[in-house]
């Protein structure tokens, strides 16, 4: 059964997703974007998850989410996104590049 799951992203974002596989909290998880797949980690799940979604600011147009989580990440996208995150001095120009265009 479909879960209503609240993902977060870098940056603060928050997004809601219908979640058809079992999910943990903080379980790093690919989801649909609107440019194809994001990676993301789970802050809320379940009846928790449909609470804050039904009063968030933005609010979700439909009682469920139309975006999904399509699998849990591999540890490998895991440690990619982590060493391309941008330092605290803000982000690493030519790190970054280096480091996401790396296959």
């Amino acid at each position: 059964m479909a879960q209503v799951t609240e993902v977060s992203f870098k940056g603060n974002r928050r997004t809601y997703y219908t979640a058809e596989i079992p999910v943990d909290l903080s379980q790093y998880v690919i989801v649909e974007a609107d440019r194809g797949e994001d990676l993301g980690r789970v802050t809320a799940a379940g009846a928790v998850a449909e609470r804050k979604c039904s009063g968030c600011a933005t609010g979700c147009a439909a009682p469920v989410p139309t975006l999904r989580v399509l699998r849990p990440a591999l540890e490998e996208e895991v440690q990619r996104a982590v060493r391309c995150a941008p330092t605290s001095r803000g982000y690493g120009g030519s790190r970054a590049r280096r480091c996401c265009s790396t296959g």
